[in-house]
């Protein structure tokens, strides 16, 4: 009764906290899609005057063009007005042979002037100009598709979460595999544990009292092990061909489906633990040779945090932001070469293989 009566006041506590939280949160996101807002309007902003200046620039020119257009053709009119009056004297004083001359200088000179009209007419550069726009499509798609500055995701922790320093381990029973080289286990909704022996290219299923119950051969090599759900299970490809993942019902002992897949991965001699997002992206990396030498298996609880195990004689776990870690276990504990762990969200349960015919069932309290 204490207990709950703690645990309540504990979930009030929280849950207050965490109302105060959201509340930082909805701000810092709201300052996040403004810096955004600012960033777009400040990029349209420069666009615009990029096409403004554009726009200036044709203009200005046009107008330098039809400036000097003018001065060409105020020229050819004073020139035709010369002409004119030249025509117009010459048939009123002039002789037959003087008009005869003067008409022929006029005509030339007419001449002239119409091939300057042609040559205008012609260049391509001058005439009646008009400008249109074309709006970019990337714009127009934007204004069409952008119907949110982004989506607001909600993860839900549950009360009473345990921070790394109040993580332990309990130990509730050691058992013998029965495998030589142990490179994946899991352990499922009805207690069974499953093993996967990577010399003998096989699955080895204990019943909840340690016993062999049955073994299931894979045909190709096998490395690490998940589950999918009560009575299915992953099978990860080991280091030669074929690569594939292999689907296996436990509860029938049989393979459901394979995957293939390009080739293993393997960063183990990189000493490092590198979280990301489901699109690849790099979100931390724990990098630390001090803790961790040689990590070869790893798992997740319901609080985010990562456990991993050393083949060093280290089990380490990592918080789920990767900036703090604690050690659980070592060799005094019973670690020798460990190389696969799995832990059960539903039962709390933690379970860690050593590499030959052992492995070891927590608790975490």
């Amino acid at each position: 009764m204490v207990d709950a009566a703690k645990n309540i006041k504990q979930i009030r506590k929280e849950s207050e906290v965490n109302v105060s939280v959201i509340t930082e949160e909805r701000k810092r996101i709201e300052r996040e899609i403004q810096q955004a807002r600012n960033k777009i309007n400040e990029h349209l902003d420069k666009i615009q005057d990029q096409m403004s200046k554009e726009l200036l620039e044709v203009t200005n020119k046009t107008k330098k063009k039809s400036s000097d257009l003018n001065v060409v053709i105020n020229e050819m009119e004073r020139s035709i007005e010369k002409q004119q009056s030249k025509i117009d004297k010459v048939k009123k004083d002039a002789i037959d042979l003087q008009c005869f001359l003067s008409m022929k200088s006029t005509e030339a000179e007419l001449n002239k002037i119409d091939k300057t009209i042609n040559t205008i007419i012609d260049d391509g550069e001058v005439g009646i100009l008009s400008i249109s726009f074309n709006l970019d499509p990337a714009m127009e798609n934007l204004a069409l598709n952008a119907n949110s500055f982004g989506h607001v995701t909600v993860e839900i922790k549950p009360f009473l979460s345990k921070s790394i320093e109040e993580i332990s381990l309990d130990l509730q029973k050691t058992i013998n595999t029965q495998v030589k080289q142990t490179e994946g286990c899991c352990l499922l909704d009805n207690e069974m544990l499953v093993f996967s022996d990577f010399l003998k290219d096989r699955v080895t299923v204990l019943s909840d009292n340690g016993e062999l119950d049955f073994q299931i051969p894979i045909n190709s090599s096998l490395h690490g092990l998940t589950v999918i759900d009560s009575q299915t299970i992953a099978v990860s490809p080991g280091g030669s061909a074929p690569h594939v993942i292999n689907v296996v019902d436990i509860k029938d002992k049989s393979i459901k489906k394979t995957i293939p897949v390009h080739s293993e991965v393997d960063d183990r001699d990189e000493h490092t633990v590198t979280c990301c997002d489901l699109k690849g992206t790099v979100l931390w990396t724990f990098n630390d040779t001090k803790v961790l030498q040689r990590p070869w298996g790893i798992t997740v609880d319901k609080d985010g945090n990562i456990y991993v195990v050393d083949w060093k004689d280290k089990l380490v776990v990592i918080s789920a932001d990767g900036k703090r870690h604690k050690q659980l276990l070592s060799a005094k504990d019973g670690l020798k070469s460990p190389t696969t762990l799995f832990y059960h969200n539903h039962t709390n349960q933690l379970l860690v293989a050593n590499e030959k015919n052992n492995a070891l069932l927590y608790k975490v309290v």
